[in-house]
């Protein structure tokens, strides 16, 4: 069966030319069992099944969604302080900047 054919592939999603899939349900459920997620796929099913987990306890309710909202904006933001901008500002210590003098 080739990949666009598969159900369990998505069509639209490709990254490096190969079909991105969805969690499969066997993989879901070693996620669940605690394995580390090893793809961006599996990372974004761990951290959705959490903060759904979070909505189902507290409730499907402004303050709940607002909550989560919060939490991962800080997230990603303290991502960013910590691991991006470190990173970029290195790469651009070794790279250069492709920005000239702001006038």
């Amino acid at each position: 069966m080739a990949p666009l054919d598969d159900p369990g592939m998505v069509d639209m999603a490709f990254r490096g030319g190969e079909v991105m899939p969805y969690i499969k349900m066997n993989d879901r459920k070693a996620l669940d069992e605690g394995d580390w997620p090893l793809d961006p796929g599996s990372l974004n099913y761990v951290l959705t099944r959490t903060v759904e987990n979070y909505i189902q306890a507290y409730g499907r309710n402004y303050t709940t969604f607002n909550e989560v909202l919060g939490v991962l904006e800080a997230m990603k933001l303290e991502l960013y302080r910590r691991e991006i901008a470190p990173y970029e500002n290195a790469k651009l210590a070794e790279n250069g900047d492709v920005y000239g003098p702001l006038t």
